[in-house]
């Protein structure tokens, strides 16, 4: 656990401001802990102004990815509950820590390029999916969402703008060709025996697939969107690593439109791409995440809090 403990001697405080302690306890007490949740929301909003929102949602456990965390800060209308990888705890009467989450490691700390199947991630032995080859190797089918209904679940740029808005002009461009409905739930045909009411297609055990998309290549090609095709591999890099010649295939092939019910009973169309990941991608080069230089937010937050405290100190003896 990664802790910022915020601790002051109040003797040392009575003597530098020549005041009794008796007349200092509760005053200083106060001001110790306004500061202690003051250094949690700085903490916060470093993550929320600085990191990119995948990496900020599993900074602070929120969502999806706060799921996992079962501990939570303590009760104080000042600390924002939602938040569950950064809390702010009080141990005791006069002392509180902040900590962050071992989970969040990876981004307080910082991690070297990695490669995503390691067996602690994608390629857990226990996790659902994870396969054996003849060979020995494993691998995993990974699906991706591309779009929820209409809306892409990835960035596209201010006002739909930039590059990844070709993945979704793409994917729309398909739908509309093929007379398909992205938002619309779909439903059999038959419907249920009470009036008015439909059976919307969903399988038993998760997502039913509805459609596939006949997805083409944007205008330009690999040569234009070059960042939105997978990397090729050569005879002869499939030949090292065990594994067949590729071309490389443009991010969107392959797009199926799938719809299932929610957790809170309602119905959702998606598009989705699967795509597998094998052990043998390591050898390639393939599968990896990026650098993750250490975010620091512990010593960010330590070195304001001491400059705050001076402040503090100041306002206190000003008011004497």
């Amino acid at each position: 656990m990664n802790n910022f403990l915020i601790s002051v001697d109040i003797k040392e405080i009575s003597e530098r401001l020549g005041k009794a302690k008796e007349l200092l306890i509760d005053t200083v007490k106060l001001a110790v802990e306004n500061l202690s949740t003051s250094a949690h929301a700085f903490i916060v909003n470093k993550a929320n102004t600085e990191l990119t929102d995948f990496q900020r949602q599993a900074f602070l456990g929120i969502g999806d990815q706060g799921k996992k965390t079962t501990k939570t800060s303590s009760k104080d209308p000042r600390i924002d509950a939602t938040v569950k990888n950064v809390r702010w705890v009080k141990l005791s009467d006069g002392l509180w820590v902040v900590e962050i989450d071992d989970s969040a490691d990876w981004i307080e700390k910082g991690r070297a390029r990695t490669f995503m199947g390691e067996d602690w991630w994608l390629l857990n032995p226990s996790s659902k999916g994870v396969k054996k080859a003849k060979d020995g190797s494993t691998y995993r089918v990974i699906p991706m969402t591309k779009m929820k209904g209409n809306k892409p679940t990835f960035n596209t740029g201010i006002l739909g703008e930039g590059p990844a808005a070709i993945i979704k002009q793409q994917i729309s461009k398909a739908a509309r060709s093929q007379g398909i409905n992205l938002k619309k739930i779909e439903s059999n045909e038959q419907g249920l025996p009470i009036a008015g009411a439909k059976d919307p297609k969903t399988g038993l055990q998760g997502p039913t697939v509805l459609h596939k998309l006949d997805i083409q290549d944007p205008k330009g090609g690999r040569a234009a969107h070059g960042l939105f095709y997978s990397k090729a591999r050569s005879s002869d890099e499939a030949k090292a690593i065990g594994l067949k010649p590729y071309a490389g295939a443009f991010h969107a092939q392959g797009a199926v439109v799938t719809q299932r019910e929610t957790s809170k009973g309602k119905f959702t169309k998606e598009t989705v791409v699967f795509r597998v990941i094998s052990s043998k991608h390591r050898g390639e080069g393939r599968w990896y995440y990026p650098e993750v230089k250490p975010f620091n937010s512990i010593q960010a937050a330590y070195e304001y809090a001491t400059k705050e405290w001076e402040k503090i100190v100041k306002s206190i003896e000003e008011s004497m």
